[in-house]
């Protein structure tokens, strides 16, 4: 992920910029993203090597997760109904 954010940043800003600004860490700062759960699904096969060589090891304290009021709210209606409010869908589920 902080590859990823340097990477990005370099699309609209200068390199002296990046180094300037985007300070390198050994691990990305996942303490501004609000709601983060751990993956409880199967990879695809075709993931488990890839996945088995890499140091991705993923420790976020999950009850540190804030959410604004409204958007407790929204989970609790997308849980009873499956229903997301102000979701805009481009397609439809066949």
């Amino acid at each position: 992920m902080q590859r990823k954010q340097e990477t990005f940043n370099r699309l609209w800003h200068s390199d002296e910029w990046v180094a300037a600004n985007v300070a390198p860490a050994d691990e990305f700062d996942y303490s501004q993203i609000d709601s983060l759960q751990l993956f409880a699904g199967r990879h695809p096969a075709a993931m488990h090597a890839r996945i088995e060589r890499q140091n991705w090891r993923f420790a976020h304290d999950m009850s540190r997760n804030r959410y604004r009021f409204k958007d407790r709210i929204k989970q609790v209606i997308q849980k009873l109904t499956g229903y997301r409010l102000g979701e805009y869908r481009n397609y439809k589920l066949v």
